[in-house]
């Protein structure tokens, strides 16, 4: 089990870095992808990162398609979202002086995505009243569908930074506790997809601290951000994890854009670091404890 984690932890990594480096390299992407600064290099990086860890995490072959298991809607919601994070590329670096055409192509298609992949999964569900309450089918999609856009928003804002250094790193640490929080609720496997993402940040932050006019983040929103929603509504629908807690996990981003905020913006990077990493700890530290409130006794977290 230990060699099992240890590998989704450093594969994704590997694989990130490894596909982003190459495409740099060899130019095999478009100039409407802006190969120099890496921005279609980190969806197919990412992408690419997430696939193996996920077959590798779940351990059950290939899927099918419609999947019997609800958690590969994951798999399939983010290979759409590379696509996604491609085209919202090609879409900025074409018309990045017109926010009238940006806007409305990037965020049509991310809430259409994310209420088709909420839909998906919830309704695969063989008890969704046991799982979610009283709640409809309908309700529970948008409001799923506007924690999404939610944490668009704050991915969006790490994103958009002139240095990624920043970003990247808090991602990773945000994820990574994410990760824990989602072990601590009693699933080891969808642990394993959520710190896969965390993994596959540490590798971008490597990246940009190599080369600081590497900006692969903005290009892998849409994964991160599909892929974490996915993985917390399984959370939600299969584990401890109580609905109130996944929420302050979609926050954490936003806890880790404070370090950022205001005047703090011209601050020393360790300043920033540790102001962003508090709110993050804060946040994740309230989620463990709704998490262990939640699950039954006596308590075990395997």
């Amino acid at each position: 089990m230990f060699e099992k984690l240890l590998l989704t932890a450093l594969l994704p990594a590997g694989i990130a870095a490894g596909v982003i480096l190459i495409l740099l390299r060899s130019r095999l992407l478009p100039e409407s992808l802006a190969p120099e600064h890496g921005l279609g290099a980190g969806a197919l990086g990412i992408g690419a990162a997430y696939t193996a860890c996920h077959l590798l995490a779940l351990d059950e072959g290939w899927p099918g398609f419609p999947p019997a298991d609800v958690t590969h809607w994951a798999l399939f919601g983010a290979w759409l979202a590379t696509a996604l994070g491609l085209a919202e590329v090609a879409v900025y670096t074409r018309f990045e002086e017109r926010p009238a055409i940006v806007q409305p192509a990037r965020w049509i298609p991310r809430i259409a995505l994310s209420a088709g992949l909420v839909f998906l999964i919830l309704s695969g569900l063989a008890a969704l009243e046991e799982t979610w309450g009283s709640p409809s089918l309908p309700m529970l999609v948008t409001g799923l569908c506007a924690a999404s856009v939610l944490l668009f928003l704050q991915l969006d804002g790490l994103a958009s930074q002139r240095s990624q250094l920043y970003g990247t790193l808090m991602l990773s640490a945000a994820l990574g506790g994410t990760a824990g929080v989602v072990m601590l609720a009693g699933s080891a496997k969808l642990s394993q997809l959520t710190g896969s993402l965390a993994a596959s940040m540490g590798a971008l932050f490597g990246l940009v601290f190599w080369s600081s006019a590497l900006t692969p983040l903005r290009g892998a929103v849409p994964v991160i951000g599909f892929v974490l929603v996915a993985v917390l509504v399984c959370a939600c629908s299969f584990t401890d994890l109580p609905p109130a807690a996944a929420f302050l996990l979609i926050l954490t981003p936003g806890a880790a854009r404070l370090g950022r905020a205001g005047p703090l913006a011209r601050a020393p990077l360790w300043v920033s670091v540790l102001i962003g990493l508090l709110g993050i700890v804060g946040l994740l530290g309230g989620a463990a404890a709704l998490t262990h409130a939640a699950a039954p006794e006596p308590y075990s977290p395997h």
